[in-house]
């Protein structure tokens, strides 16, 4: 048997203006976990999870194959590769705050 293999697509997202996200965030680094045949299949389905969810799509950084053994460091990782498995799809936000305008002099 074939050990289990998923796309990690990682995007850059912002939260739309009237979501409500848009005060408290800048911006997000989004990991997903997709359970599909193809990688543009799989950053199609990436993209609407995160549209469903209030943030528009800025760019995708990356798109690859990955394995249970890349997360095998981490347990949450894991937890993580387990619930695409099952679930198709695990997403994950790394949200930073809105970057302040700076002071004038």
């Amino acid at each position: 048997m074939k050990a289990p293999k998923l796309f990690l697509v990682r995007l850059y997202a912002r939260p739309r203006p009237k979501s409500k996200f848009a005060k408290k965030y800048g911006g997000a680094y989004v990991n997903c976990l997709v359970n599909f045949l193809i990688a543009r299949g799989a950053e199609v389905v990436a993209k609407d999870i995160v549209a469903q969810n209030g943030w528009t799509v800025s760019r995708r950084i990356v798109t690859k194959i990955v394995t249970r053994k890349d997360y095998k460091r981490d347990k949450q990782l894991e937890a993580y590769f387990d619930e695409a498995l099952k679930l198709g799809i695990s997403t994950v936000f790394h949200c930073h705050p809105p970057k302040k305008a700076k002071k004038e002099k």
